[in-house]
């Protein structure tokens, strides 16, 4: 019997979960303090933004993404491995 993959229906649910999942977290820590605004600054300043805000909302949105796409693809392999083990 061949290998069973997951419906792309389920996929694309799976990666907008994980997306909305660490949006939320990283919205959660996005207040920053006083102390990790030198941070920001420090890496604005590296890639030449003068606007504070707009890189770190920038820098988080990408963060996101990332964090989505790798949490999809470890779900989606340990879903499809279990569908195959148990068959």
């Amino acid at each position: 019997m061949g290998i069973k993959r997951l419906p792309a229906g389920l996929k694309i649910f799976i990666f907008a979960a994980s997306l909305i999942v660490f949006f939320l977290f990283l919205q959660w820590l996005g207040p920053i303090s006083y102390k990790y605004s030198h941070f920001w600054e420090a890496a604005a300043g590296m890639f030449g933004d003068t606007d504070l805000e707009g890189f770190i909302m920038m820098s988080l949105g990408l963060l996101n993404l990332v964090l989505a796409i790798i949490a999809y693809r470890i779900i989606v392999r340990k879903i499809e491995k279990r569908i195959n083990r148990a068959g």
